[in-house]
């Protein structure tokens, strides 16, 4: 994998699940590793993997719910009343322009019986 990825960017998008294939991932590839040839660091919502002799960048941006939300904390983020704002989705599609790989997740799946109010968009009467 590490050998398809030279050269290259993959970018995991989404929420807690996704995180965890993230790290998974990273635990696989860290072990293929020689020691000393990798780094990582987070910076606010955006965490990279560089796999430095590859010149390749695996990376996980927290957007729970893709667009710009009330969830968007990577760390305060368990709400009764989720907001999605009706903004485009400029906020966070700028962290993932330009990724070779994109992994998108989102987390509505599991979301059964919590109020989603969505701000900006169209109200019927």
């Amino acid at each position: 994998m590490l050998e398809m990825l030279r050269g290259k960017r993959m970018l995991f998008v989404g929420d807690a699940l996704n995180r965890a294939q993230y790290v998974s991932l990273l635990c696989l590839l860290h072990r293929a590793m020689p020691e000393g040839s990798s780094s990582f660091e987070t910076v606010d919502a955006l965490s990279i993997f560089r796999a430095k002799a590859y010149d390749a960048t695996i990376e996980f941006y927290w957007a729970p719910l893709l667009a710009e939300s009330n969830a968007d904390d990577g760390v305060e983020h368990q709400l009764n009343d989720r907001v999605i704002r009706g903004a485009p989705m400029d906020r966070h599609s700028r962290f993932w322009k330009g990724a070779d790989v994109l992994v998108f997740n989102s987390y509505l799946w599991w979301m059964t019986g919590d109020k989603i109010q969505i701000l900006g968009a169209p109200t019927t009467t």
